[in-house]
């Protein structure tokens, strides 16, 4: 979920920004335990036994996105060509 801020992106306002969004997640909404795999522990019996690895339990993530007026990105660099010598009688 997601909610602009900010919105000047005709550049009326009098501020550097841009945008100012704000945003909100939840991974794994009902905290189901899923597991991915198992990791194989073995005793000093030979005895081994299976431990689950979970996928990550319920997370909130929180998000803030700014964005800048005027501000482009530099230019790629472009190598000039060498310039070609001058031949003798030139």
């Amino acid at each position: 979920m997601s909610y602009r801020l900010l919105d000047n992106n005709d550049g009326r306002r009098n501020t550097i920004f841009k945008n100012i969004w704000l945003g909100l997640d939840c991974l794994n909404l009902f905290g189901i335990n899923n597991v991915n795999s198992y990791y194989w522990v073995t005793d000093i019996a030979g005895q081994q036994y299976a431990v689950p690895n979970y996928l990550t339990g319920r997370q909130i993530n929180g998000r803030v996105t700014v964005e800048f007026l005027g501000l482009t990105p530099p230019a790629p660099y472009q190598p000039h060509s060498p310039t070609p010598l001058l031949q003798r009688g030139e």
